[in-house]
């Protein structure tokens, strides 16, 4: 019984002596950051967003303002999934995505401004 004693408090000692491995943990991978214009002013909170949603004005015109994030995301290797009018034609809509991250955002305004409401994942 002695002897039973001995042998298990051996392998237990054996045992903690043996380094414990460690994993790394992955790195995280920073969310891509969606190409705004430069003149876009500081995203304003959008009730029941839930933080996802911002708007963003631009003293532009949509079309260009449009134009110029549509260059941008091709620019930026962006895949395009969706690029259309919105169903009253008062605003384009696309949707693209980047590692993973599939980003929406709606373009309205006239020929002097550009709102942009730009939701996040």
């Amino acid at each position: 019984m002695l002897r039973s004693l001995a042998l298990a408090l051996s392998l237990l000692t054996a045992a903690a002596a043996i380094p414990s491995i460690a994993y790394a943990e992955a790195p995280a991978v920073a969310e891509p950051t969606f190409p705004l214009p430069a003149d876009a002013k500081a995203p304003e909170a959008v009730k029941g967003g839930g933080g996802k949603i911002r708007t963003y004005s631009v003293e532009r015109g949509k079309a260009v303002v449009t134009d110029e994030v549509r260059a941008a995301l091709k620019a930026g290797k962006w895949e395009i999934v969706k690029d259309e009018p919105s169903p009253s034609g008062n605003a384009t809509r696309i949707q693209a995505k980047k590692a993973g991250a599939l980003f929406k955002v709606s373009f309205t305004g006239d020929a002097k401004r550009t709102v942009i409401i730009l939701t996040v994942p």
